[in-house]
């Protein structure tokens, strides 16, 4: 049974190995603490928080866990749970429990159904699915959503719901909805396929190409503007204006953000302008959702 163990979880023998994220990793978790007061001298790695950061929400990335304290096994720990017919009963079995609740953690919340979210974006249409709406007061357009990645239409919905992020308007309409609303919501509008808005794009988005910061962009929201870190929001075929402000709001402290809040200090209004004209220039980028 050791050799066993030892081959599913790695990690639980030595707090210098990367520990994988994921399923494997919480059932590493489950049967280093079940086997904890049994033997008495296993203590098990600390629970990593989930998400944990860039790369880790979907479960992919991996995690060196320096923290770890592991007592290396001179005793027949196993053994003695092994021995005894009773403890291994309830080891397999809360282990196994555990792997199931994980399993059923993990498929709700990827349980977003794209046709409720259909019926549930009713409430939206009014302002997304307008091609070029426009605020009454302050005067941007409403940001084109459609396409954009499920994850972060998910986190900004719950910010909203939360009150972390404020907008009238969002804060009421998210403050209302569970997070199976939220779920199916994200599902629906990130796999929407509808056209460009179609606005103009007025600044330089030439000149942003030979702007230096420009790199500091790009590095999480991709060249064009289609991040790969789908915690990260595409910018592809935004509208300018409405970047243009996202941008000054980060820069004022209007909008919280640690990372953009930082990135913004140095920014002018010019590279401002720019920054928002390259990536509303983008082709193929996001669109209004039509209902």
């Amino acid at each position: 049974m050791r050799r066993h163990l030892q081959r599913l979880c790695p990690g639980a023998y030595n707090s210098k190995t990367v520990v994988k994220l994921g399923l494997v990793g919480n059932i590493c978790r489950i049967v280093g603490w079940l086997a904890s007061p049994i033997g008495g001298n296993l203590q098990p790695p600390p629970f990593a928080p989930s998400p944990c950061g860039r790369g880790h929400s979907n479960g992919r990335g991996t995690e060196r866990l320096p923290s770890a304290k592991v007592v290396p096994i001179t005793q027949p720990v196993f053994q003695y749970a092994w021995s005894n017919s009773m403890n291994n009963k309830i080891l397999w079995t809360l282990a196994a429990a555990g792997f199931g609740l994980t399993i059923a953690s993990h498929s709700a919340q990827a349980a977003g159904d794209p046709e409720a979210g259909q019926a549930k974006f009713h409430t939206c249409v009014g302002c997304h699915g307008i091609p070029g709406y426009t605020n009454s007061f302050p005067n941007f357009h409403v940001p084109s959503i459609g396409g954009q990645h499920v994850e972060y239409l998910a986190s900004v919905l719950k910010s909203y719901a939360s009150g972390a992020r404020s907008h009238s308007s969002m804060n009421a309409q998210s403050g209302s909805m569970s997070n199976q609303d939220v779920q199916d919501l994200a599902a629906y509008i990130s796999s929407y396929k509808g056209s460009p808005a179609g606005v103009a794009v007025k600044g330089d988005a030439i000149a942003a190409k030979k702007n230096a910061k420009l790199k500091t962009c790009t590095a999480c929201h991709g060249n064009d503007g289609n991040s790969s870190d789908h915690a990260n929001p595409r910018l592809t075929g935004q509208y300018e204006d409405y970047l243009a402000k996202a941008l000054k709001d980060y820069k004022s402290g209007a909008r919280k953000n640690p990372i953009m809040q930082g990135v913004t200090q140095d920014l002018t209004d010019q590279d401002i302008s720019e920054m928002a004209a390259y990536f509303a220039s983008q082709k193929k980028g996001l669109t209004p959702v039509g209902n």
